[in-house]
């Protein structure tokens, strides 16, 4: 499956600044308006699809997440590994036809082979440091600094990353061969195989999360304006 932050399979995206964690939301306030049920029983598990304004709680995804999104957003998958959730100003379909925005989380996630190959890079861990170090050493990525993220108790750092103009490297999945870097594996994430192109930048939040890292893909396709709208959304996650 071919897609947007190169979803390849998403089946069963400045100086240091620390995000201020926001208040837990009270059990009170969740959404009375939880859908009957996930409208993509071939890709999202539990997930609860369009969803009205509210407080919602993850079922499948391990630690369970608790989520505050504005009326218009869809939860796609909710996976025990893979959670994903997607904007009013983008679709379903246009997650795997790489042209919809989405917010992805993953547990367990390492850095993707370079060379193209169905697997993680050996010799590089999983620790939000490591992962940032290789990232910004990678020739084919324009990476902002590191910086520490709070999210929700969990710490880590946070990185923006966009594709070098310069760069030609790609894959042989890649149709027209237009350039590609392979990003994100999914070691327990089953499905996760992500690479970045030239048509949308990507921030990711490194969390390290007990007894493996927990990763937040932003993707946007409008060149990064969009990237703080979704930044509230992931500063108000609560995880366990």
């Amino acid at each position: 499956m071919a897609g947007a932050a190169l979803v390849l399979a998403l089946t069963g995206c400045g100086g240091a600044v620390t995000t201020p964690a926001a208040p837990a939301a009270p059990a009170a306030t969740m959404s009375p308006t939880v859908p009957a049920g996930c409208p993509y029983p071939q890709r999202g598990g539990t997930c609860l699809g369009p969803l009205a304004g509210g407080v919602y709680r993850t079922v499948s995804f391990s630690p369970r997440i608790t989520y505050n999104v504005p009326s218009g957003w869809t939860n796609v998958e909710d996976l025990p590994s893979i959670f994903l959730l997607v904007p009013p100003v983008g679709t379903v379909d246009g997650v795997d036809a790489d042209t919809s925005d989405f917010v992805g989380i993953y547990r367990g996630v390492a850095p993707a082979d370079p060379d193209c190959a169905k697997g993680a890079q050996k010799g590089v861990g999983q620790s939000s440091a490591a992962l940032a170090a290789w990232l910004r050493a990678h020739e084919g990525l324009i990476a902002t600094a590191a910086r520490p993220v709070n999210i929700g108790g969990v710490t880590g750092l946070v990185i923006d990353l966009r594709l070098d103009p310069t760069y030609r490297g790609t894959c042989p999945y890649i149709p027209d061969r237009s350039p590609v870097v392979p990003l994100l594996y999914g070691v327990q994430s089953a499905g996760v195989e992500h690479g970045i192109n030239r048509s949308y930048t990507t921030r990711l939040y490194l969390l390290d999360s007990q007894g493996a890292n927990t990763v937040v893909e932003v993707v946007d396709h409008a060149g990064g304006t969009g990237t703080a709208d979704y930044a509230r959304i992931v500063e108000r996650l609560r995880f366990g």
